[in-house]
């Protein structure tokens, strides 16, 4: 959540009032196809001449302009760059936007990135990014309204578990599901005791999410860079998540690092870190 915010913001700051005067498509057909396919990139060109608005809510970007908007999941490993790419990169470009003499480009290594028209689930976010606003967080009777009516089974499953399944819903990773649980020492193998702790949970995201923001987000081995290619600040104050000091574990498929002990939920064997760990956020 905080990473796109950042992103949103460096973006906005970046291009000001630019106009865009051209946008460049790159990559194999299918592939393209499937990170930004054809009615996507219809939008992007509509907006050539326009100003383009940033802003985000939860995981997904939202690129605007009077022609129309479309919506942007990062994956793993998307980002924007805005200065000269080296040749390693080129082979993971997707698409280029021009305003005069700035450039701005979007790679994926990986290529788990989306681009949508429309797509369920994204009018919603812990917290998020608009040029009026800055930074800002959904307040609390929000908070506890979604929880109520569309986050449940806190008390069925694993609390980090619970955190993940809704993360495209909340805008939390894997890193701040870590930091979260760890911070209000909760064991991640366990479930929420009752409704309130949950609550208190997404709050606690909320707050370590604006701390993460104002150092300009968390980035990991491949992903989550600033538009200059720079890194986020916030990964050095990380308390759990890849602590090598904590013994990480492999539960449901993602890393965990915690003091606790797994339960009888998974017997969560232990590992060495991954490349792939070090990328997922």
């Amino acid at each position: 959540m905080p990473e796109v915010a950042v992103l949103a913001s460096d973006l906005s700051s970046f291009l000001g009032k630019s106009r865009l005067t051209a946008v460049t498509f790159h990559g194999r057909s299918r592939l393209l196809g499937t990170i930004a396919p054809p009615t996507v990139r219809v939008a992007l060109n509509s907006m050539v001449g326009g100003h383009l608005h940033f802003s985000s809510l939860g995981k997904w970007l939202t690129i605007a302009s009077r022609s129309g908007s479309v919506k942007l999941h990062l994956g793993m490993t998307g980002q924007f760059l805005a200065r000269k790419l080296r040749p390693e990169e080129r082979d993971h470009l997707f698409v280029t936007w021009v305003f005069g003499d700035k450039r701005c480009h979007f790679i994926d290594v990986r290529r788990f990135a989306r681009m949508y028209r429309d797509h369920p689930g994204m009018d919603w976010g812990l917290g998020g990014y608009s040029p009026a606003s800055g930074f800002t967080l959904a307040p609390p009777e929000a908070v506890r309204e979604r929880l109520r009516s569309q986050f449940g089974g806190f008390q069925r499953v694993a609390r980090i578990t619970w955190l993940l399944r809704f993360g495209r819903d909340t805008g939390v990773g894997n890193y701040l599901a870590n930091e979260v649980l760890g911070e209000l020492h909760l064991s991640p193998y366990d479930p929420c005791r009752n409704e309130a702790e949950a609550f208190r949970i997404l709050r606690r995201c909320q707050a370590i999410a604006r701390r993460s923001y104002r150092a300009g987000g968390t980035s990991f081995s491949n992903g989550y860079f600033r538009i200059d290619g720079t890194r986020g600040e916030f990964a050095r104050r990380l308390d759990y998540y890849q602590n090598p000091n904590l013994e990480r574990r492999r539960f449901q498929g993602r890393s965990v690092y915690s003091h606790f002990a797994s339960s009888a939920l998974d017997p969560a064997p232990r590992c060495a870190p991954s490349a792939r760990d070090c990328a997922r956020g």
